[in-house]
């Protein structure tokens, strides 16, 4: 589901998605607007033959502000993609997984939703809301054998995350001293944990936010650079 359908056809040029063109379709929806977010999300599953087996909601935007001059609508943008979107997709595939007792919905966090980010303040509230719907979510739906879960990402090396996280820059380095492992991550490493939540080998995790972050979740927002001339300064002595 997106607005752009001449990206979508440019992705379809790659060969990993001709490949599997059969099992793809684009359908056209703005994820800002509730009931255009409610037809996509219901075509999906009309599709889909009225059954979803796995929904990831991945879809997100990012307005950078802080939180005292940011807008309304930049507020209202955000929430309504990277909150009430996925809410709204849950919904309408959750009763076809109910009466399958059967399903995974997998959401895509982000380190922001325990961090505090310079100028991310509503991306880091959409997230956190995010996680506290999944666990939500996980406690109504488990029951039914549906495995809520989200993933929360350090940055992605995705188009939206070299555009705000572009390296080289000093806010980028910034962030990269803060990593324990010192890198952001690839896309790879955040699709097979996806793949990981939507297979049955994930069926005993259940509400769950999985860091993928670089370790950054167990230190916070510290300066590894810091630690690490600290040691070396301490070797060398």
């Amino acid at each position: 589901v997106a607005r752009n359908e001449s990206k979508f056809l440019k992705l379809m040029e790659q060969d990993t998605f001709r490949a599997n063109a059969h099992n793809i379709v684009f359908i056209p929806g703005d994820l800002t607007d509730t009931a255009s977010t409610v037809l996509a999300a219901e075509r999906a599953v009309e599709w889909a033959g009225g059954h979803v087996h796995v929904l990831v909601n991945n879809a997100g935007i990012v307005v950078e502000d802080t939180l005292i001059d940011a807008s309304v609508d930049d507020w209202n943008r955000q929430f309504a993609v990277n909150v009430r979107s996925p809410f709204l997709f849950a919904r309408a595939v959750s009763g076809g997984m109910i009466d399958n007792k059967c399903g995974k919905i997998i959401n895509i966090s982000s380190q922001a939703s325990m961090l505090s980010l310079h100028k991310h303040g509503i991306y880091s509230s959409t997230k956190a809301a995010l996680d506290g719907m999944t666990r939500a979510m996980a406690s109504e739906l488990s029951c039914h054998n549906v495995q809520v879960n989200s993933v929360a990402p350090t940055v992605v090396m995705t188009d939206m995350g070299r555009k705000v996280w572009g390296q080289g820059d000093d806010k980028a380095q910034r962030m990269l001293d803060c990593l324990p492992l010192g890198r952001f991550a690839e896309i790879e490493e955040i699709t097979s944990m996806v793949s990981y939540l939507a297979s049955d080998a994930s069926n005993i995790i259940a509400g769950q936010t999985l860091c993928c972050d670089g370790g950054v979740s167990t230190v916070g927002l510290h300066i590894r650079k810091r630690d690490v001339d600290a040691a070396e300064t301490e070797v060398a002595a």
